[in-house]
């Protein structure tokens, strides 16, 4: 390290990262449900899909250029073109075949938080959090759009030497979007949940990430509905250098989501709609 006025390089802590191009897969299934004067109106539907990823996730953490602590990030984006055949029932009628799918979906998350230096610190965090999925035929679970801007809270452990790292807390979501409920599409409203992170770098050529999150809505039901949904995501990544000079690596991915959705008497009452999807995915290091 120079002396004088020369300014010292910060000094990174923690660099976990998993970029990829690869191939892989989902399952899509859902359920909607609308209660009529007579009868209940239901429609299930199971969606196999294939095609193309990428991806981008990981935590880096460092001494920040101001003020004392550390500085983290936790970006995730991921993007999925897909093309695959969807089967629907509807109540007490048998499966068939519901024609060709083709679609896309995606996450972009962009979180920024400061800690303390110590290996056991309260956390804050401010987050840029959007998903949508959109395909050629709508499913049960409704095609939809939804942007969050979280605040979140909680504890940062971390390990020395910097091999693990962990982040649960409690978070605030505001949410606008798009998804069809009754006769209406909007989504305003303010969400509460929990976050998850588990970030682990145990060997030299293995890191490892466990990433999830859950939210329910407190205020806004009239515009969106009820909700309830969570997602959770895992990631491996083989032969990665932790060095400044890293070496090709192969990443191993899969993912969870779930979603409950109801309407409120102001809206459509009786519908009901929720959607679930399993993602595995495979690819090389950009």
């Amino acid at each position: 390290m120079s002396s004088g006025t020369s300014q010292a390089p910060l000094r990174r802590d923690t660099q976990m990262w998993t970029n990829y191009f690869g191939v892989g897969g989902a399952v899509r299934w859902g359920r909607r449900e609308v209660e009529t004067a007579s009868e209940d109106d239901v429609e299930t539907t199971v969606t196999g899909l294939g095609g193309v990823q990428g991806r981008l996730a990981g935590f880096a953490s460092a001494k920040p250029r101001f003020g004392r602590g550390l500085r983290f990030l936790t970006p995730e984006l991921f993007l999925a073109l897909e093309v695959g055949g969807t089967r629907r029932a509807g109540e007490g009628q048998p499966s068939r075949a519901g024609g060709f799918a083709v679609g896309a979906e995606g996450v972009v998350r962009i979180g920024v938080g400061r800690a303390l230096a110590s290996r056991v610190s309260p956390y804050g965090k401010v987050q840029l959090d959007q998903r949508f999925a959109v395909h050629l035929r709508d499913s049960a679970e409704g095609n939809h759009y939804l942007a969050a801007l979280r605040g979140s809270a909680g504890l940062l452990v971390r390990t020395r030497p910097e091999s693990f790292a962990v982040l649960a807390g409690a978070a605030l979501d505001g949410v606008v979007g798009a998804q069809k409920l009754g006769s209406r599409s909007a989504v305003a409203q303010l969400t509460a949940g929990a976050e998850l992170a588990i970030y682990a770098h145990p060997r030299r050529h293995l890191a490892l990430a466990w990433v999830g999150d859950v939210r329910t809505t407190i205020a806004g039901r009239q515009f969106g509905g009820g909700r309830l949904d969570g997602r959770v995501t895992f990631d491996v990544m083989i032969g990665r250098s932790a060095g400044p000079k890293q070496i090709g690596y192969v990443s191993l991915f899969a993912a969870f989501t779930a979603s409950e959705i109801w309407a409120t008497p102001m809206q459509s009452p009786g519908e009901a709609r929720s959607g679930y999807a399993a993602s595995l995915g495979v690819g090389v290091g950009l």
